[in-house]
C-alpha cells in the first residue's frame, strides 16, 4: 500500500488494502494514513477525506501524520480554507502541529496566492514553538514566488541565511526558476552559480528551466548553450527536449526561438530545432505556436513553398489565419516571383480585412517587421 501511495496510485493502494482484508490483516492507523496519503498524492481531496472518516468510524485515533496527509491533500488542490479546517480539527483533538503541518498549510496559502495567510501561519508556527528550518523557510520562499513577490522571496531567503539555515537544492531551484520564468536570465544564472558554488549538482529540471527561460526571450544562443550544458552534464538530449516540451509554455518558447532565428536570417537553425523535437521526442507534433513561427520564418526568407506548407498544416486543424498571416504569404509569393499566388493571397487578405477576421493564429510570435513593409515588397515585385 505504501509503495502505491508513494506513486500516487490510489486504485492500486485500495486494491492491496482489499487484499489485506481478505487475508485477515487488520488495518491500523498507518494503513489508513497511507490511504489518505495516496489520495492526496493523486489529487483527490474528497477521497482523502473519505478514508480519514473511515478510519474514525473504524475506531482509529488519527495521528498528526494523518492530519498532515489531509492538509497536504488540501494544499495540493489550493484549498486553503479546507487546510485550515483540518488544522483546526487537529488542534481540537489536542494534537500539536509540527513543522510538516505548517509547511503544508503555508503551501496551501501559496497555491491560493495568499502571501498574507502564508506569513500568518509562519508566525503561528513560531507561537507554537516550532523551530524554523529549511523546510519552513523554503515553503515561505515558494509562497512569495508563487504570489509573484520576488522582493519577499529574496527577503525570506536572507532570513533563512541569517538564521543559519543552509538552503537546499529545492530552495535554489525555486529562486532560479522564478527568474527564468520572468525572462530574467542574468538573475537565473546568478542563482545557478550560487547553487553550484555550494556543491549542488544541476538536474534535468535545472536545464529545462534555463532553456525555456532563454527561449521565451528568443535568445537562441543561450538556449543552445544550456542544451549543450545539459548534454555535457550527462543528460540524455531526448529527455531534456521532452521535459521542455511537456508544457504549453515550452511550445511557445520554441516558437520564440524559431522566430528569433528567422529574424536573424538563420532559417536553418529554426528547422534544426524543429527537426530535433520531431525526431527525438516521440509523438511530438508542431502546435499552433511552432507552426505559425515556422510559417513566418519561411516567408521571411523567401521560401514561399515552405510557408504555404505550414499554412496548409494550420488550416487542416481548423485554425483561422489572421490578416497579417495572409499578407505575409502574399509577400513571400511576391519575393518568389509568383505573381498569381501573390494576387491570390492579397485577395484573401483583403477579404479577411473587410470581414474583420481576427484569426486563431497570427504573426504575434514571429519576428517583428516594419509596418507596411509587405505592401512595399509586393508593389516592387509586381
Amino acid at each position: 500500500i505504501n509503495a502505491a501511495a508513494r506513486q500516487g496510485d490510489l486504485p492500486k493502494a485500495e486494491l492491496w488494502h482489499r487484499r489485506g482484508l481478505k487475508a485477515g490483516v487488520k488495518p491500523n492507523v498507518k494503513t489508513f494514513t497511507t490511504l489518505v496519503s495516496a489520495a492526496a498524492r493523486s489529487g483527490q481531496l474528497s477521497e482523502a477525506e473519505r478514508w480519514f472518516e473511515e478510519a474514525v468510524v473504524a475506531g482509529i485515533v488519527p495521528t498528526v501524520v494523518a492530519y498532515n496527509a489531509l492538509i497536504n491533500a488540501a494544499a495540493r488542490q489550493g484549498e486553503l480554507r479546507t487546510a485550515e479546517f483540518w488544522m483546526g480539527n487537529m488542534v481540537e483533538a489536542r494534537l500539536v502541529p509540527d513543522k510538516y503541518s505548517y509547511s503544508a498549510i503555508i503551501n496551501a496559502a501559496a497555491k491560493s496566492n495568499d502571501l498574507v495567510s502564508a506569513e500568518h501561519w509562519y508566525q503561528q508556527a513560531l507561537v507554537d514553538r516550532v523551530q524554523p528550518d529549511t523546510i519552513l523557510f523554503t515553503s515561505m520562499i515558494y509562497a512569495a514566488v508563487r504570489c509573484g513577490d520576488m522582493a519577499a522571496a529574496r527577503r525570506w531567503f536572507r532570513n533563512a541565511s541569517e538564521a543559519g539555515m543552509q538552503p537546499d537544492q529545492m530552495t535554489f531551484g525555486i529562486m532560479r526558476n522564478a527568474a527564468a520564468r520572468t525572462g530574467d536570465l542574468v538573475t537565473a544564472e546568478v542563482w545557478y552559480d550560487k547553487a553550484m558554488k555550494v556543491g549542488f549538482e544541476p538536474d534535468i529540471h535545472t536545464f529545462t528551466a534555463m532553456i525555456v527561460g532563454a527561449a521565451r526571450q528568443g535568445d537562441l544562443n543561450s538556449a543552445d548553450h544550456w542544451m549543450r550544458q545539459a548534454h555535457a552534464a550527462g543528460f540524455d538530449l531526448n529527455a531534456v527536449v521532452n521535459a521542455v516540451l511537456t508544457n504549453v509554455a515550452a511550445e511557445k518558447a520554441f516558437a520564440a526561438v524559431i522566430s528569433n532565428a528567422a529574424g536573424r536570417g538563420d532559417l536553418n537553425s529554426a528547422k534544426r530545432w524543429l527537426k530535433q523535437a520531431v525526431h527525438e521526442v516521440e509523438g511530438f507534433e508542431p502546435g499552433p505556436y511552432v507552426s505559425t513561427a515556422l510559417l513566418h520564418a519561411a516567408a521571411a526568407q523567401g521560401d514561399f513553398n515552405s510557408a504555404e506548407t505550414w499554412f496548409n498544416q494550420m488550416t487542416e486543424v481548423a485554425l483561422e489565419p489572421d490578416v497579417a498571416t495572409l499578407q505575409t504569404l502574399a509577400t513571400a509569393a511576391a519575393s518568389a516571383g509568383d505573381d498569381v499566388a501573390c494576387q491570390r493571397w492579397r485577395d484573401r487578405a483583403a477579404n479577411a480585412r473587410s470581414q474583420g477576421t481576427r484569426g486563431q493564429f497570427s504573426s504575434s510570435n514571429a519576428a517583428e517587421r516594419p509596418p507596411g513593409n509587405e505592401d512595399r515588397i509586393i508593389a516592387e515585385k509586381v
